[in-house]
């Protein structure tokens, strides 16, 4: 099967339009966030961004329903990449403390996620998956 991820919601459309061109199975995994469903301050651009993936996902799902597309998304919650580096303008000391003393996810964890889901059988479909670290509580 082919695994195509997409990020950018412009460009899924043209990446569905291209699936009958491969003639196998097709999974569309979503990266979205639990920030999509809860918002933070500060995070309106970014949080807005999240739930309007989670409605398209939702929408495709709908409209690929008769096809064999499988259509997952997956939403992590805190996991230590350049992401709060780049939400606080390079300011390192505010970055690190988002994820200091944590037991956070990595990059790593969530490619095994998507490694899983694309491993199952053609028959199932993962709807979505939320994963946090253990030391997490809220979304």
């Amino acid at each position: 099967s082919r695994v195509v991820e997409a990020h950018v919601i412009d460009r899924t459309r043209e990446r569905v339009e291209d699936f009958d061109l491969y003639g196998q199975e097709v999974i569309v995994e979503f990266i979205a966030r639990l920030r999509g469903m809860v918002a933070y301050e500060g995070g309106a651009g970014y949080c807005g961004v999240k739930a309007a993936v989670h409605s398209l996902m939702m929408s495709l799902r709908l409209e690929l329903f008769d096809q064999p597309v499988r259509v997952c998304e997956i939403d992590p919650g805190r996991v230590k990449t350049d992401f709060s580096l780049n939400r606080f303008n390079g300011d390192e000391e505010r970055a690190n403390k988002v994820y200091e003393g944590k037991r956070n996810l990595t990059a790593e964890d969530i490619a095994e996620a998507v490694r899983w889901v694309a491993s199952l059988p053609a028959h199932v479909n993962v709807d979505t998956m939320s994963i946090m670290p253990v030391d997490q509580a809220e979304r």
